[in-house]
């Protein structure tokens, strides 16, 4: 069974880790934390990226702090 593991990170320390059961709930919750964090604005072109093999963000351009990324995890039954 996959899974989508996201950590929000903040100045290198974990805030924050979310497991959700589909890639869908996954980057609905990416999107609302990115838009609160600036979206692609606040960021360098490569600090934003959405694909099918994970969701990075880093604010790089405004405070630089905060660092999210989500990506498949296997889990066994």
């Amino acid at each position: 069974m996959t899974v989508w593991a996201g950590v929000e990170a903040y100045k290198g320390q974990i805030e924050r880790i979310r497991v959700f059961k589909t890639r869908e709930l996954a980057k609905a919750w990416f999107s609302v934390l990115t838009e609160d964090l600036g979206g692609t604005h606040s960021c360098k072109q490569t600090d934003y990226e959405i694909t099918e093999r994970g969701m990075y963000f880093h604010n790089t351009l405004s405070t630089g702090k905060t660092e999210i990324r989500i990506e498949p995890v296997e889990l066994e039954e």
